[in-house]
């Protein structure tokens, strides 16, 4: 009667466990994600019950836990028989009283939805027609839209992880420095003038709206940016001084 509350409870979560021996068949799976039915699971191998690149990925990381005796934890796109599922993967080695591995057991999370609505909100971000970025309070990149990597004639994987200073003109890093220093939750949002390097190498002026995301306790967590090129109007400005 327990073992039935506990399987009823379970699947009321999406969450599903799952046991696997040393030669990765499975021996007990709670609450599948991926197929329907626990029998689809039991005695057989990852390459039996998924495809063979999701296999593969699976089974690479299962030997690891394995062999290095080490936790491991990853988000991973799985075509199950009920469709394309994203899943919070976690998977330790199962030991014995005397600390020997004898097989592998996990927890998957169904986070599915999350990554659907990221990724509504990606291709809402790509569609603009401005510059949108977002950086951590040591200005390393965290994102970057098209335009903004069209703008600087950069990939998204050379801009992400990287800082953002290169693309500033060094005169004006200063001003910005000091702006973004002045974000608080009681002043979220700056705007900042200030000249970068285009694709091209030529000096532009932007002007960057840059608005500072806090968590509940207001601590700075990252910051957007969204830029627009304004060198005609500085340009017509300096003219007319």
């Amino acid at each position: 009667l327990m073992a039935e509350r506990l399987n009823l409870a379970l699947s009321l979560v999406p969450i599903a466990f799952f046991h696997q021996d040393l030669d990765l068949r499975y021996t007990d799976v709670v609450n599948p994600q991926t197929h329907p039915r626990r029998e689809s699971y039991i005695g057989r191998l990852d390459c039996d019950v998924f495809s063979e690149s999701d296999a593969k990925i699976l089974t690479a990381i299962k030997k690891r836990v394995i062999l290095n005796r080490e936790r491991e934890r990853h988000e991973l796109r799985i075509d199950g028989s009920t469709g394309e599922r994203w899943l919070d993967v976690i998977i330790d080695a199962e030991k014995d009283e005397s600390g020997n591995v004898i097989g592998v057991i996990g927890a998957a999370l169904n986070v599915t939805e999350r990554r659907q609505r990221e990724q509504r909100y990606r291709t809402v971000l790509d569609d603009q027609t401005e510059l949108i970025a977002r950086y951590r309070l040591d200005g390393v990149m965290v994102y970057a839209n098209e335009i903004y990597c069209r703008f600087f004639g950069k990939r998204e994987s050379e801009i992400v992880g990287s800082p953002w200073q290169p693309q500033a003109y060094p005169d004006d890093i200063p001003l910005v420095e000091a702006k973004i220093r002045s974000l608080s939750p009681d002043n979220p949002v700056v705007t900042i003038e200030n000249r970068v390097y285009s694709a091209s190498h030529e000096v532009r002026w932007m002007q960057f709206v840059n608005r500072a995301l806090f968590d509940s306790k207001g601590r700075l967590l990252e910051i957007q940016s969204v830029g627009r090129d304004i060198t005609d109007r500085k340009r017509a400005e300096i003219q007319a001084e």
